[in-house]
């Protein structure tokens, strides 16, 4: 019985100092009261810049890392009133494939927007924008290190191959001057890219050492994707779906794109009846 009473005594104490402390207040912080959405776009042709996925380095399976190296926004807020200019944390605002990026949770305020992980030369100047409480739409325009000109795909049903032709313009030849390697890339998922992509091994699919004439721009490029029964890519292929198609160039030199950060085409589908169209991607799951 004394043990009981001692016990009991010992919970109405230690309930009374918890309830007498701040452990069980709630967070009164306000939560984010902004959204930001908008494009990256070619500021000479206005067409939005078609990039990778972002693309993660480092980690394992146990400890899995958050170090992205492409295919985001980096962005930093403005904080220097309350805890100093040397104090600040960056944040990845994902950009989608298509070059649109949306973030329905932001607090209103200053943020600075880094480029140097999009495949795009950075602005000399700081990019400073503010966000008020609400919907907000900031479209980026730059320079992407090269482009994808006229590409057009097809398929041949007698040698069972997809073709794609093209040329590519590097817009600074002054900076990144070198084509290293241009690969035309398919998969069975829409998401496709240099990065992803199941024809890895298919060597007519991949061009090196590619020349670039004096105005920056290349002859026109022909790659073809063995698609045949049994041939290279015969695992991807060998059932009648969808495949989804792209081109990636990798323009670098003099010092700039040290990241290897490729420039791409749209993403192109290749439909069960052998036709080949622009990707919609309103159609996503």
């Amino acid at each position: 019985m004394k043990r009981l009473l001692i016990k009991i005594a010992c919970l109405v104490a230690a309930g009374s100092l918890v309830t007498s402390c701040d452990l069980l207040k709630l967070d009164n912080y306000d939560g984010p009261n902004a959204q930001v959405s908008g494009r990256i776009l070619d500021a000479e042709t206005g067409e939005p810049i078609q990039i990778e996925a972002y693309t993660e380095t480092g980690g394992n399976w146990w400890a899995p890392t958050t170090t992205v190296i492409s295919g985001s926004l980096v962005v930093i807020e403005d904080v220097s009133d309350r805890w100093g200019e040397e104090f600040y944390e960056e944040q990845d605002w994902f950009v989608k494939w298509y070059g649109e990026y949306r973030n329905d949770r932001v607090f209103a305020g200053s943020y600075s927007v880094d480029f140097r992980k999009l495949p795009v030369y950075s602005p000399e100047e700081d990019t400073v924008i503010e966000i008020g409480e609400g919907s907000n739409s900031y479209n980026f325009e730059l320079l992407p290190y090269c482009r994808i000109v006229n590409p057009e795909i097809s398929y041949d049903a007698a040698g069972e191959t997809i073709t794609a032709t093209f040329s590519v313009e590097l817009t600074d030849p002054s900076k990144a001057g070198t084509l290293a390697q241009v690969v035309f890339c398919s998969n069975t998922s829409n998401f496709v890219g240099q990065n992803f992509r199941m024809n890895s091994g298919d060597t007519g699919s991949i061009a090196s050492g590619i020349t670039v004439n004096a105005d920056g721009t290349t002859d026109t490029i022909t790659l073809t994707i063995d698609a045949s029964d049994g041939g290279v890519n015969n695992a991807e292929f060998q059932y009648e779906r969808p495949h989804y198609l792209r081109i990636a160039a990798l323009a670098n030199g003099n010092g700039f794109n040290t990241s290897s950060m490729w420039n791409f085409s749209p993403v192109y589908v290749l439909n069960e009846d052998k036709t080949v169209n622009v990707y919609d991607w309103s159609t996503a799951n």
